[in-house]
């Protein structure tokens, strides 16, 4: 089954191990590919939910555009 997903974030997370801590401090058990250049990722990202391997598309795109496109007030904040 596929779902889609988006995340934005209140700042620029600059490597995989920030974006890792900031998964373990929401206290999600989702664990990334420690071995993944995150800053020229583009496509598909391994991971791990819990034991199972799994992975998702992740793509850089500029977050201010993407909430504007999808309509400001499904937003709590701007």
């Amino acid at each position: 089954m596929a779902m889609e997903l988006q995340v934005f974030s209140d700042r620029r997370l600059n490597s995989i191990s920030e974006w890792q801590r900031a998964i373990d401090g929401e206290g999600f058990p989702v664990r990334l590919a420690g071995d993944v250049h995150f800053a020229t990722t583009d496509g598909f990202l391994p991971a791990k939910l819990e034991d199972t391997q799994t992975g998702f598309e992740c793509f850089h795109d500029d977050a201010s555009q993407a909430m504007r496109f999808l309509g400001v007030s499904h937003f709590s904040h701007f």
